[in-house]
């Protein structure tokens, strides 16, 4: 009677390890074959200087997702063994490569990088008496599409403005004042590198009409 239920225990057992089809799947794909290396995710948008941690897995033919060893390779700024990812300081965007140990198979993700294409100057036009004065703002537009704060350095080519763009407008030209000979003013931004990422088109435009002798705008 013991034997009996001995032997009944361990049919039961071997029914369960079946029925859990409990194989030992290798982390590189050796035991299991592995169609697909997914990096995930498969697109990411990083400020420059910014870190991620990417994660990869394999796929088999059967569609499941099983654990593999990978090493990890970028085009540009860099990538650990354990795949965290660190942008530089370029225009350029990544391209992040997971390739299976022991393999070619391999997957990648794009990694595009935010960074300032336009610097805006605020007030775009503004009419001014000579010595009037006018306080500039600038920021910048991302080509991700949305607005940040940007350090820059404003130049003025007609009358003067501080470092905190705070204009102060001059003679009208032609009358004499000193530097312009006769030119139109003009307010303009040069951003500071380092501070906003890569940029595009680093300068910002501000229109100025002046009131006095001569009534005029400057083009951009």
């Amino acid at each position: 009677m013991y034997g009996r239920g001995k032997k009944s225990w361990f049919l039961m057992a071997l029914m369960l390890l079946t029925a859990c089809d409990l194989r030992p799947r290798g982390g590189t794909g050796v035991d299991i074959p592995i169609a697909q290396v997914v990096v995930s995710p498969d697109t990411l948008t990083l400020d420059p200087q910014q870190s991620f941690q990417f994660q990869a897995f394999g796929r088999t033919d059967a569609g499941d997702s099983v654990p593999v060893s990978v090493s990890w390779a970028t085009s540009t700024g860099a990538i650990s063994q354990f795949g965290i990812y660190t942008a530089d300081t370029s225009a350029t965007d990544a391209v992040v490569t997971a390739t299976l140990s022991q393999s070619t198979l391999s997957g990648t993700s794009r990694v595009k990088k935010r960074r300032v294409i336009q610097v805006v100057i605020n007030p775009k036009n503004t009419t001014l008496d000579v010595g009037g004065l006018q306080q500039y703002v600038a920021y910048g537009w991302r080509n991700t599409g949305d607005s940040v704060s940007v350090s820059v350095t404003y130049v003025a080519t007609g009358g003067s403005i501080s470092g905190g763009g705070a204009y102060t407008a001059g003679q009208a030209p032609g009358a004499g004042d000193e530097g312009t000979h006769g030119a139109e003013p003009r307010i303009c931004t040069r951003t500071r590198r380092g501070h906003a990422g890569p940029l595009g088109r680093d300068r910002g435009h501000g229109d100025v009409r002046q009131r006095g002798d001569f009534n005029f705008q400057y083009g951009h």
